[in-house]
């Protein structure tokens, strides 16, 4: 049920403000009690919540509930303020976005001056040879000139230098970090990467997907796991501040996962999250990789925590479609760029896909595949299809991140097949990536760029996911909601992206809670505000119907509750 059908019973709310009993499944005092408010439930709109044991016992008017006050019950007078189920950010990578806000960081839009003035302030602070770390740049506001490493070699001649660019897909590097790594016109290019390289043959500083990365970043100083559990830490304190009361890590190494574990162990782990972790066996995979995956699964239940879990694994199944062109499309590019390549993006054969798809699955663990390009989005339909036909649709419901481009044809396979499809909406308007990209697939393949419309009518299990930090310069779903409604940038200026991909706005809420727990097996104890469910709410300062939808960004959350437990207020103005 969207929240949309939740608007049309408003009024039961006459109805249920006269009546002498509740929807109330205990008469024990409650613990808390929100009272004066439109408590948004799948039956209607209500007044009042009452909580205890951080669940969820009564909902009615005010009169009902108020007959649960006791001694010890905390109250919250809502004043006419709205509730909602807590949010599902379903793809986000939480200790990056700690570790980037402490880096050298700068904004996307920051055309190549800005960025050079702030590693050059960043160098000042620094030791002689430490690394500088930042990001996050936008190739496409260079203009004629790429990213080079000279630009940062004038700024940074000694200390090492390497920025991430807005999907964290690629890297760029000044001449101290090349040298390091030992990258020279004579390196050759990883597998399932790329090194840019000038008219000359000499590298350019730019390095294209993960194992491009890796030729330098292995020679960065690691984080410590106290240093990720800090910048983790942070970023779940924002996150509260959102209303983000469940999460899935899309994309943790063991690192990450002990980053996790320490804070829930000493009690500050607030939110309900899934850990994907990371598996990365090489196109045809090597020799230890089915080991590597017996591993992952053990670990599952060695760190898991009664707010954490570890049955995920993240598998990169091509690249992005920017300029690095490493996204697989069934038809190639439009226009050829840095990519080396025609569209076959693949890092991992499908035979080998197969294989630890199958693995997975039955050993309960749920896959979260990246797959940007049709052709890595068809590779993963066709993965999962082979599961279910020799087991049905019972089983994990295994992820499809981001699926930018998915055939027609492939679309109408996904309804019945137990799988889900986290978008990332910030990216659905035009800004500089997305017309980046445009001019790499073409106008009409752009058309269906990230095709919300399309998935919901094929009824697909669709969740949203910020994919944090790689684009958005927040975590904040009210962003991405409007975007999802609009097509357009927050505030709806300019032309719409996609316009016929629209969601509704109950839809684009329905994505973030009742979707996004029914993709974790959660429904039947998060999602929406029923008895008997965790009390994870969010009180938000309007109605989001009351407003113009270009307003939507513009909402904030009041209150974030997780467990029944308040975790976050806003400080009164």
């Amino acid at each position: 049920m969207t929240y949309r059908n939740l608007y049309l019973l408003t009024g039961v709310v006459a109805f249920l403000s006269s009546a002498t009993s509740a929807q109330t499944i205990s008469s024990e005092p409650a613990d808390l009690l929100l009272r004066g408010g439109r408590v948004v439930t799948p039956n209607g709109v209500v007044q009042s919540i009452a909580v205890r044991n951080g669940r969820i016992v009564a909902l009615g008017d005010d009169r009902s509930l108020d007959l649960l006050r006791g001694v010890g019950t905390k109250v919250v007078d809502l004043n006419g303020r709205t509730v909602l189920p807590g949010f599902h950010d379903s793809h986000i990578h939480a200790v990056e976005a700690g570790l980037l806000n402490k880096s050298c960081r700068f904004l996307p839009a920051s055309k190549p001056p800005q960025i050079t003035a702030r590693i050059a302030e960043c160098v000042k602070a620094a030791k002689p040879g430490q690394w500088i770390s930042g990001g996050s740049y936008q190739a496409d506001m260079f203009g004629s000139t790429p990213p080079d490493r000279a630009m940062l070699d004038a700024v940074s001649p000694d200390n090492p230098v390497l920025l991430v660019d807005v999907g964290f897909h690629n890297v760029w590097v000044n001449s101290a970090a090349l040298k390091l790594a030992g990258i020279t016109r004579d390196t050759k290019d990883p597998p399932a990467g790329r090194i840019v390289r000038r008219a000359d043959g000499q590298p350019s500083g730019v390095l294209n997907e993960m194992s491009a990365r890796a030729l330098v970043g292995k020679y960065m100083p690691r984080p410590t796991v106290t240093e990720k559990q800090e910048a983790l830490a942070w970023t779940l304190s924002q996150l509260a501040s959102w209303g983000v009361t469940s999460l899935t890590e899309a994309g943790a190494d063991a690192d990450t996962v002990a980053a996790y574990v320490g804070l829930a162990d000493a009690g500050r782990l607030k939110q309900r999250v899934r850990t994907c972790i990371h598996f990365a066996p090489g196109r045809n995979g090597d020799g230890s990789w089915d080991g590597k995956l017996s591993q992952m699964v053990i670990a599952r239940n060695e760190f898991s925590r009664e707010r954490l879990t570890t049955d995920c694994v993240k598998l990169g199944i091509d690249g992005v479609a920017s300029n690095s062109q490493t996204a697989a499309m069934l038809d190639g590019y439009v226009i050829h760029g840095e990519g080396a390549e025609t569209g076959n993006g693949m890092k991992l054969s499908q035979p080998l896909l197969d294989d630890i798809v199958a693995r997975l699955d039955q050993k309960g663990v749920t896959v979260k595949m990246h797959a940007i390009g049709d052709g890595a989005v068809r590779s993963v339909i066709d993965a999962i299809a082979k599961v279910r036909r020799n087991t049905g649709v019972v089983g994990p419901t295994h992820s499809i991140a981001h699926a930018s481009f998915i055939a027609p044809a492939d679309l109408k396979r996904m309804a019945d097949m137990n799988l889900s499809v986290d978008i990332s909406p910030y990216s659905l308007f035009r800004a500089p990536m997305t017309e980046e990209i445009e001019r790499n697939v073409g106008v009409e393949r752009m058309a269906h760029w990230k095709p919300v419309r399309q998935l919901l009518d094929q009824h697909v299990l669709t969740v949203a996911g910020s994919d944090w930090p790689a684009g958005p310069p927040t975590a904040n779903p009210w962003l991405e909601i409007e975007t999802m409604v609009t097509r357009l940038p927050p505030g709806g200026v300019g032309k719409p992206l996609a316009p016929s991909e629209i969601a509704t706005l109950d839809e684009a809420i329905t994505m973030f809670t009742d979707s996004g727990a029914r993709e974790r097996g959660h429904r039947n104890v998060t999602g929406a505000i029923e008895n008997g469910l965790y009390a994870d709410l969010i009180v938000i300062d309007r109605d989001p119907h009351a407003i113009p939808v270009t307003d939507l960004h513009n909402i904030k959350v009041v209150t974030t509750i997780i467990g029944g437990e308040i975790v976050y207020e806003a400080a009164a103005k």
